[in-house]
């Protein structure tokens, strides 16, 4: 008897992990809805082209110019398609923290609080977002960009899946992430470039 419900609380806790991972899979994180610039949901830069550069795939993506004074911004939409209510814990934006060593940065995530938890080592910026999304609903936040004179960057660099989002489905937490690349231009002229 007590092997019986034993087993019966472990498969239990196996559906309810199952369901949780896959409820959590079906909240979209879009980083941009559209590549060419100018258009509606695409990134955008103050007195700068954002231009774009087909992948290998054969889908364009956007390049932002890495450059003094730029000061741009990349809307990411967050939609839940589960039919459980989430909660959006965390956006890590990957590489872009104080510390990383990137020629651009992110200065902030649409006002919300950094947090430090995700993020202890510098490399990776990471945002409190502490916010639950029912069913069909979408969140939208903005990330801002600015140049790092002490950072260094290849000519290209390339930013797969960004960003991640920490989520919680039936109180069970994990990651996703965006299915878009997004890339930059470095000059090779920083101040960190030359040491």
């Amino acid at each position: 008897m007590l092997l019986t419900v034993a087993v019966v609380l472990i498969a239990g806790v196996a559906v309810w992990l199952l369901l949780a991972a896959s409820w959590r899979s079906d909240v979209a994180v879009a980083s941009f809805t559209a590549a060419r610039a100018g258009e509606a949901g695409s990134p955008s830069c103050r007195d700068a082209v954002v231009r774009t550069r087909r992948l290998e795939s054969g889908v364009r993506t956007p390049v932002l110019p890495a450059r003094p004074g730029m000061d741009c911004r990349l809307p990411v939409t967050l939609t839940n398609n589960s039919p459980v209510t989430v909660r959006l814990e965390t956006i890590v934006l990957p590489y872009m923290g104080t510390d990383a060593g990137a020629e651009i940065q992110v200065k902030d995530l649409a006002g919300l609080p950094r947090a430090p938890q995700h993020s202890e080592d510098g490399l990776h910026a990471a945002f409190a977002v502490g916010r639950e999304l029912v069913p069909g609903e979408s969140y939208r936040v903005t990330v801002r960009f600015t140049h790092r004179d002490a950072g260094c960057s290849a000519e290209l660099t390339w930013l797969g899946q960004f960003p991640t989002v920490v989520i919680s489905a039936l109180g069970v937490p994990g990651q996703v992430s965006s299915t878009r690349t997004l890339a930059f231009r470095g000059t090779g002229t920083t101040t960190g470039c030359s040491g």
